[in-house]
């Protein structure tokens, strides 16, 4: 069943939904087994925007926990038919993060 489930949920991926965020927490100390969280990062979609003829969501990021502050963090954009997530930002140009249509051989 756990199977089944995952290989339904992958195949109506939708990274880009704009209704979703992502909490992150990057570091940390444990101490008599005790967590302390260094710090936590709040991802979500932005508004939609074009790079080389490609349409991408603004991805953006808080480390506010109240979630005032926003900056762009880069650029994802989905292809659904290839069912593949790439990655931009000016720096490194485009890169391919996520690719679901993979197959074992």
């Amino acid at each position: 069943m756990a199977v089944l489930g995952l290989s339904q949920a992958q195949n109506g991926f939708q990274i880009t939904d704009t209704t979703k965020q992502w909490n992150t927490v990057f570091g940390g100390v444990i101490t008599y087994s005790v967590h302390e969280v260094t710090n936590t990062k709040i991802h979500k979609m932005g508004s939609t925007t074009t790079i080389d003829e490609k349409t991408y969501f603004t991805l953006l990021e808080s480390t506010d926990s109240s979630e005032n502050e926003w900056s762009e963090a880069g650029y994802l954009r989905e292809d659904t038919t290839e069912q593949k997530v790439y990655y931009y930002t000016a720096e490194e140009g485009e890169g391919l993060i996520y690719d679901f249509g993979l197959a074992e051989e």
